[in-house]
């Protein structure tokens, strides 16, 4: 123990009075009291949990409003172009890029409890998945009308679900022939619950 104050004694005449701070007592000390008082030791924290619960409200408040858009609409397909809410279209494409980067293991503010959250109200995380969904939304609500789901390939009200239409055709025309096809199960699934015509050939006696 003599031994080794003199071998402190001689370091501290080497190093200088910088070393007394990092000597293991008065750590110790200093810890034994911050536990005391529960103080703690990085004041920045209290400012980052400020800001964390700041966004944690925001969030919520964009899911109630996502939630208030499902009860109106039967679904959380909020277009890209929403004039009546824009900030709500932005939220919902954020979330969606927030779940791709938690999805490769990057940086992300999608935590497990908003996944949850979010599944519980039928969000569709795949932005493609999301426009499929909509273009069916469409032809539902163009069967509704006309009776039929043979939308004219000249169709001047929604040029998009004309095209759409057809690439369910070519898609599943693809799978049928062994090839590379976006059609899935699950999708071709919806589009019989509507009774989709895969051949479209019906147009011709159609009055549409």
């Amino acid at each position: 123990q003599y031994q080794q104050q003199q071998h402190h004694h001689h370091h501290h005449q080497q190093c200088g009075p910088n070393l007394i701070p990092t000597l293991s007592p008065p750590k110790e000390h200093n810890t034994r009291k911050r536990k005391a008082t529960g103080e703690t030791p990085a004041p920045k924290k209290s400012f980052k949990l400020r800001f964390r619960s700041h966004q944690a409200q925001g969030w919520m408040e964009k899911y109630e409003e996502l939630l208030d858009y499902r009860l109106a609409n039967g679904h959380c397909l909020v277009p890209n172009q929403f004039p009546e809410n824009p900030p709500l279209a932005e939220w919902v494409k954020r979330q969606r890029y927030q779940y791709k980067l938690k999805g490769l293991g990057k940086h992300s503010s999608m935590s497990d409890d908003r996944v949850v959250a979010l599944e519980k109200l039928g969000f569709v995380w795949n932005s493609h998945d999301a426009v499929w969904e909509e273009r069916l939304k469409e032809l539902k609500q163009f069967k509704s009308i006309f009776g039929t789901t043979n939308v004219p390939s000249k169709y001047k009200q929604n040029p998009q679900l004309a095209i759409w239409v057809k690439r369910q055709r070519r898609q599943y025309k693809f799978l049928t022939e062994g090839k590379q096809s976006t059609m899935t199960p699950h999708r071709m699934e919806k589009l019989r619950e509507i009774d989709f015509s895969w051949s479209g050939r019906k147009c011709k006696t159609s009055s549409v």
